[in-house]
């Protein structure tokens, strides 16, 4: 599996994983969900880190300390 990374703004990331847009912002940094810039005035993040982040506290699992051990999730589940 590729290493995909999706750019996403915050609150768009809320909605799609059905979460309050305060707790994504606290996994950004708790987590140290993978940042990718800014546009305008919107944070952009990587959807499949913070999907992967969502997935391990849904699932009861901790959750790897970064992004790259994050992505490995992926292939495991693949």
């Amino acid at each position: 599996m590729a290493n995909l990374i999706e750019p996403i703004a915050l609150a768009d990331a809320a909605e799609r994983l059905d979460t309050p847009r305060s707790t994504i912002g606290v996994w950004v940094h708790r987590y140290g969900v993978r940042r990718l810039g800014t546009q305008g005035r919107r944070t952009l993040v990587d959807y499949w880190d913070l999907a992967a982040v969502e997935w391990c506290l849904r699932t009861g699992r901790a959750v790897p300390a970064t992004p790259a051990e994050r992505a490995e999730l992926r292939t495991v589940a693949a």
